[in-house]
């Protein structure tokens, strides 16, 4: 398990339902390309830069196939919002524990509530985070076949296909 030191935004903003504080991290909107995942109920981090990533590129042009092969006509814009949110599924766990890619959106860590409002305790600060790399071994163990039907399983799953 790869770990790596990455700068991060950090706030600390207050939950609209239980109103306790909660410290929220994410990356800066000029970290293109690369992703920070909460896992452990909010208490570690993911990562991934997708830029250096060669699977992304081949799941893009698998994912591709599996639409086109399903009679689905979307527009770039749209397969791009569905490759990002699917392309999870090639992720391995961590310490046993899925990611959840289908969103990086931190809950409370007491009521579990994705609801903060913009009730704001501190404002956003720079700071040094230990992530865990992302991984894909177990995905990159399935046959081609394999691959494209779990995007189509995935597809099925988000309401894409039938």
């Amino acid at each position: 398990m790869n770990r790596i030191i990455i700068s991060a935004l950090q706030e600390v903003v207050v939950c609209s339902k239980c109103q306790r504080q909660s410290v929220n991290v994410y990356l800066s909107e000029f970290s293109y390309g690369q992703r920070l995942y909460p896992y452990d109920n909010g208490k570690q981090y993911a990562f991934i830069n997708l830029l250096e990533s060669e699977l992304f590129d081949e799941y893009d042009d698998m994912l591709t196939t599996v639409i086109k092969r399903n009679g689905i006509a979307i527009s770039r814009d749209k397969l791009n919002e569905v490759l990002n949110q699917t392309f999870g599924i090639t992720f391995d766990k961590i310490d046993g524990q899925e990611i959840d890619y289908s969103g990086s959106k931190k809950c409370c860590e007491y009521c579990s509530s994705f609801d903060f409002g913009s009730l704001i305790a501190e404002p956003e600060k720079l700071v040094d985070i230990e992530a865990t790399l992302i991984t894909h071994e177990k995905w990159m163990s399935l046959t081609n076949d394999e691959k494209m039907e779990k995007i189509e399983e995935e597809l099925k799953r988000i309401g894409l296909l039938l």
